[in-house]
């Protein structure tokens, strides 16, 4: 069986993948699938289990995996 993601006028997948790391306690996520836009998600910052707004692991844009 295959899955296929319908995308409502924007680029869903460019959220896919992105590293998110909490300043206070280094709590890390990856967005594995963000929510729809068009329904309001993902237009705000995550945030961390201890309450503090995530920042972009690596700003730059330019992710590097080992």
């Amino acid at each position: 069986m295959t899955q296929s993601s319908a995308v409502s006028g924007t680029d869903q997948s460019r959220y896919d993948g992105t590293d998110y790391v909490c300043t206070t306690c280094n709590s890390e996520i990856m967005v594995k699938h963000a929510g729809d836009e068009a329904k309001g998600y993902g237009r705000s910052k995550y945030v961390c289990t201890c309450g503090t707004p995530m920042d972009l692991e690596h700003p730059s844009g330019g992710q590097t995996r080992s």
